[in-house]
């Protein structure tokens, strides 16, 4: 009978067998399967090689305490994904509240025909964070390595798998969002 290593098993069938058996050797497999995937998508928000290997361990820490979360709607690919990104983004932001780290984050967002930079000094941290939180994960990534690390399109497009001109779409769509999130945000706190 061959083993599991022999045999390529999807990643819903190791998830399944490690949630009924509770056997390790399928979270292993998903663990070896995907570290160096998780490894980088880390290296991207950290640009610190001890910083990535850290968040590796602890996503896959949390990562089989949220298993039984995972209901296969989506492949797991793009749910690990979200999760990376989520937790990276949690642990900039914790950075940014005891280091203050995030002061030169930056969007340009279109306010009416200006073009305004949101920075600290003119909107309210709470007001930014808001707007942050409400854009979609992907867009989120999107704005934080163009505008946030300085990414470039290319780099992006390589990185995603896109044509820069997709990066650029979708990138314009992130920023049209973010200014329409950020002027509903501005509209709540007038109120």
């Amino acid at each position: 009978m061959p083993t599991l290593v022999e045999v390529q098993v999807s990643d819903q069938e190791l998830i399944r067998l490690y949630l009924c058996t509770a056997d390790h050797q399928y979270f292993t497999q998903l663990y070896t399967r995907h570290r160096q995937r998780v490894y980088q998508q880390c290296l991207t928000y950290t640009n610190n090689a001890d910083d990535a290997d850290d968040f590796v361990q602890e996503i896959f820490l949390r990562l089989m305490q949220k298993l039984k979360g995972y209901r296969g709607e989506a492949q797991f690919t793009t749910w690990l994904r979200s999760m990376v990104t989520n937790y990276c983004l949690d642990q900039l932001r914790r950075k940014k509240r005891e280091q203050a780290l995030w002061c030169s984050y930056e969007i340009q967002l279109t306010y009416g025909s200006s073009l305004i930079t949101v920075t600290e000094e003119s909107v309210t941290h709470h007001a930014y964070e808001r707007m942050i939180n409400q854009l979609p994960v992907m867009q989120r990534e999107l704005l934080y390595n163009k505008y946030g690390r300085g990414i470039s399109i290319n780099d992006i497009a390589i990185h995603q798998g896109l044509t820069p001109s997709a990066v650029k779409m979708r990138i314009k769509r992130a920023r049209e969002l973010a200014g329409a999130l950020y002027r509903q945000q501005l509209d709540i706190d007038e109120e």
